[in-house]
């Protein structure tokens, strides 16, 4: 581009011989490697109108209009994308710190044993959280424990834990946070599954599963087998009707 800048300055200083006068504003149309270009006379030193006889001159070749807003624009955007960035580092990090002061809001973990319920909660992005609390403990503290994960990436007021099984949701939020574990009839083990109200779509991960893997089941809920494809479908697809909370 430089290079074109050099030799477009020297075909414009020929061109100019050729006149006796400029005056600012004025168009010239020059030739230069096959191509013909409107330049503008943009800013004319010293005076606005000169006489080029006997006139020693110097000239600048600068951007067209157009090429100043396009650069103009694409600086415009990168400033857009870095500020855009910065606040997406602030947000992150005040997150961040949010979440180490719910952590900091915790009682100690307790150990196993029969006054303890194992609780573990799927995410929708596919990972899983672990921790004991007691019994007696009421839900909001399992709430804030959610919001104290980073990789939850749960809002207050924004999630619910789920329970849910062929024929059962029930959903676990603000409305019972003064309830506690054992109120709700959690059982020693305990699999849920994070719902996110801001996402646009959550996975629902069956808990079977997870119990499995935890080593126990629920005496809150029915006896079951193995289940068949269609029962599975007919509670899937009634999963956002038949939504209720135990007494």
């Amino acid at each position: 581009m430089k290079v074109v800048s050099l030799d477009l300055e020297h075909v414009l200083l020929e061109t100019l011989r050729g006149h006796t006068a400029l005056t600012l504003g004025d168009w010239l149309p020059i030739r230069h490697q096959g191509q013909t270009y409107e330049l503008m006379v943009r800013d004319l030193e010293p005076e606005t109108e000169m006489a080029l006889i006997d006139t020693d001159l110097t000239v600048e070749v600068l951007p067209s209009e157009q090429t100043e807003a396009e650069l103009r624009a694409e600086e415009e955007r990168v400033a857009r994308e870095e500020a855009a960035k910065r606040e997406a580092e602030h947000r992150e990090q005040m997150r961040l710190e949010r979440c180490r002061q719910k952590a900091q809001q915790l009682p100690p973990e307790p150990d196993a044993g029969a006054g303890a319920v194992q609780l573990l909660i799927r995410l929708p992005a596919g990972g899983r959280l672990s921790r004991r609390f007691l019994r007696q403990a009421q839900l909001q503290e399992v709430l804030t424990w959610v919001e104290s994960e980073p990789e939850a990436l749960a809002e207050p007021g924004e999630f619910r834990v789920v329970q849910k099984w062929p024929g059962h949701c029930r959903e676990l939020g603000p409305e019972e946070a003064n309830q506690s574990l054992d109120f709700l009839k959690f059982a020693r083990q305990e699999a849920l599954f994070l719902q996110r109200f801001a996402a646009e779509a959550e996975v629902a991960v069956e808990p079977e599963a997870e119990e499995l893997e935890m080593g126990g089941s629920s005496p809150s809920r029915p006896p079951r087998g193995k289940p068949d494809k269609g029962v599975w479908a007919e509670a899937e697809e009634r999963k956002h009707t038949l939504c209720w909370i135990d007494g």
